[in-house]
């Protein structure tokens, strides 16, 4: 029986292993393009956006382990189903729940590796990627500006700006909308022809200014033909980007959601991503238990069935905790069932089918 669990998992291990390297290959194609981009036409150093590469892959790999944990076991079975394995097995004696252990412990294995990767490597390389991504805005504001889009240049400050073109190559800005102290009893928007930015400077030229009191009337109007906003003492190599729920670790989150009870607010958001933290990894292994009866029903449909079998549960799955999460965020559903709700759902349908397979 040893040989016989050794042997499932030979059998499961290479879709596997080929489906984590596929998925993720897919999951960053966005990414490269959008990364080459950067290299290509923003100028930004191959060797920062290699590190931003690397920074991402952690995440794409925690979504990639129960999409491959899905088509391993849906190939697997679909194979074996076809060539008579499983009626050889069956013959010999071997049980429906004998054979699940050996699916069981590739699936608690599978989720095990994904809630450490989401528990060590995944909060401090998204932090990185947010750290380098802010560095290279502070120092290259143009690489990351979206034409016609507002933005902000500095988390601290009350400025927003909106760029009408950019020149990829020189770096220029046109047509620059500042708005400036707007949370303030006296905001005031510039207009500016062009724009550049140089070590933590903003350069506008052919500037026309606008004020207003606090009742939105226009107090004075003027010209400029030079104008220097200064944001330098953001550029600082010790500033850093502020932690969201996902770049922390379950205890720093718990004391962050403690931090908020002593002040009497009720941060769902968080707590919805404090209970998905091991929702998520389990993920892996209630899709291996639900595609079990369903790859071993229609596997002599074809090879194909095991790949529409995996596509469907995948969709359905996110499909389900995207609607989940909704009404959790919203308060509709306490946090705790808002990220285990898709995971109930789907082990029940699988424990369906199972006895309906016996």
């Amino acid at each position: 029986m040893k040989l016989l669990d050794r042997y499932i998992l030979s059998e499961l291990l290479p879709p596997f292993l080929i489906g984590v390297l596929s998925i993720i290959l897919m999951l960053l194609g966005d990414q490269l393009y959008h990364l080459m981009h950067l290299v290509l036409t923003k100028h930004v150093p191959v060797g920062q956006v290699t590190q931003m590469l690397t920074f991402k892959l952690p995440e794409v790999l925690v979504l990639a382990l129960p999409m491959s944990t899905i088509l391993a076991v849906a190939l697997a079975l679909n194979r074996l189903v076809r060539e008579h394995e499983w009626a050889a097995m069956r013959v010999a004696g071997l049980s429906l729940s004998r054979f699940l252990r050996s699916i069981v412990v590739f699936g608690l294995v599978v989720s095990l590796a994904s809630f450490l990767i989401n528990e060590k490597v995944v909060p401090p390389a998204s932090y990185a990627f947010d750290n380098l991504v802010l560095r290279i805005s502070l120092k290259n504001p143009a690489a990351f500006i979206e034409p016609r889009t507002f933005f902000k240049p500095s988390p601290q400050e009350d400025t927003y700006f909106y760029v009408g073109a950019v020149d990829d190559e020189t770096g220029t800005l046109y047509n620059v909308l500042v708005f400036q102290n707007l949370s303030s009893d006296y905001p005031q928007a510039l207009l500016a022809r062009t724009a550049r930015f140089t070590q933590g400077k903003w350069y506008l030229e052919d500037v026309i200014q606008h004020h207003w009191d606090a009742n939105g009337v226009l107090i004075r109007e003027g010209e400029t033909k030079h104008l220097v906003l200064n944001f330098e003492e953001f550029t600082s190599d010790f500033w850093t980007a502020p932690r969201g729920p996902s770049e922390m670790t379950l205890g720093e989150l718990k004391r962050q959601i403690e931090v908020f009870e002593q002040s009497n607010i009720t941060a769902p958001t968080m707590k919805l991503e404090y209970h998905r933290k091991f929702a998520l990894p389990a993920a892996c292994l209630v899709l291996a238990l639900l595609c079990t009866p369903l790859s071993i029903r229609f596997a002599h449909a074809g090879s194909y069935v095991g790949l529409l079998i995996s596509v469907l549960l995948v969709f359905a799955y996110y499909l389900t905790q995207a609607w989940s999460q909704a009404l959790g965020r919203n308060g509709i559903l306490p946090p705790v069932l808002a990220a285990w709700l898709q995971n109930l759902l789907f082990t029940a349908g699988a424990f369906y089918l199972l006895r309906r397979l016996r």
